[in-house]
């Protein structure tokens, strides 16, 4: 680092440092964020920059392999193992150790082993926090509406990691996808279409389950968020709208001037459409595969909670000939 010296040219000083803020030096940069970045003043003084990404699949369950190996209160299996480093995407190591730590101690008030189940509850409860007990209603309707995620990312070409109707946080319930799929650095139109599809399927099971009134609950507004999101990117900054064309435009999405300006209107009147076009393929998806959908309901009703090993014995390997269909509908 510039501006520091040893006592002697042989005995120079080394400094290190860590940041999770962003290190930037790019003048074109925005500084609108300017709280979350490193000052590049300090930044330029030191001579080398090493990004450490975030731990893949391996690496997290090479890591949580190394934790357990050898550690006389452990019962965790190689099975429970994996499904951890399945379901937990985007954690780093510190996120992984405080899991364990938290297993630790929940095992403390037994006798002292550490499970699968008590490592597996203490990832949820740092990923989503505390569980909130349901009514048996409310049980029946996020079975349902998970259901509809989990049949969709099946029809997809996906096996869900984990699917809970277990409540917790701003959660009734929730997927997770595989990590494979989540932790995909390139998405085509057609793979951001079947995830606006898993997004829109919770509210399109409710429909199908409990029609046009009944149906329209407030279970699908982080699923709508999430939709709607992804059709504004797939405009404005993925050009893989026709209408739209190749502008990208990724500011409109970030800054409130913009939201009264026109092309904010066109973006949001593309982004609709998409959405429109859809939920209309997702409804029908899941009318056609009622029975699959609800296979996995009624199994996440009763068990709470469903990995992809349990998926895989209550949907088939093959996917239906309707997925063709799909695709080659317009869009």
């Amino acid at each position: 680092m510039d501006g520091f010296t040893g006592p002697s040219a042989d005995r120079p000083v080394f400094v290190l440092a860590a940041t999770n803020f962003e290190v930037g030096d790019d003048p074109g940069e925005d500084s609108r964020d300017s709280k979350t970045k490193i000052d590049e003043a300090l930044v330029r003084r030191f001579s080398r920059k090493i990004l450490v990404e975030l731990p893949d699949r391996t690496a997290r369950e090479q890591y949580l392999r190394l934790r357990f190996s050898g550690r006389a209160s452990s019962q965790v299996s190689e099975s429970g193992i994996t499904l951890v480093a399945e379901r937990s995407p985007g954690l780093s190591i510190a996120v992984l150790e405080r899991v364990i730590e938290a297993a630790a101690r929940d095992a403390l008030r037994g006798d002292g082993t550490i499970t699968d189940d008590l490592l597996m509850e203490a990832l949820e409860r740092e990923t989503f926090g505390e569980s909130r007990p349901h009514t048996p209603e409310e049980m029946l309707r996020t079975s349902r509406h998970e259901a509809g995620h989990a049949v969709l990312y099946w029809l997809a070409g996906h096996w869900a990691s984990y699917v809970t109707v277990v409540s917790r946080g701003d959660y009734g319930g929730y997927m997770a996808p595989c990590a494979d799929d989540s932790e995909r650095k390139y998405r085509t139109r057609e793979q951001y279409q079947w995830e606006i599809r898993r997004a829109l399927a919770g509210r399109a099971a409710e429909l199908l389950y409990y029609g046009r009134d009944d149906g329209l609950s407030s279970g699908a507004a982080s699923d709508l968020r999430k939709a709607t999101h992804t059709a504004r990117r797939m405009v404005c900054e993925f050009g893989m709208d026709e209408e739209y064309g190749l502008l990208a435009t990724p500011e409109i999405m970030r800054y409130v001037e913009t939201l009264n300006s026109p092309v904010f209107t066109k973006v949001n009147a593309a982004a609709s459409r998409i959405l429109s076009e859809e939920m209309e393929t997702t409804n029908r998806l899941l009318e056609e595969t009622r029975s699959h959908l609800d296979a996995v309901s009624q199994a996440l009703a009763k068990t709470e909670r469903l990995t992809s090993e349990d998926l895989k014995t209550i949907l088939p390997d093959a996917r239906p000939s309707l997925i063709r269909q799909a695709q080659e509908a317009p869009s």
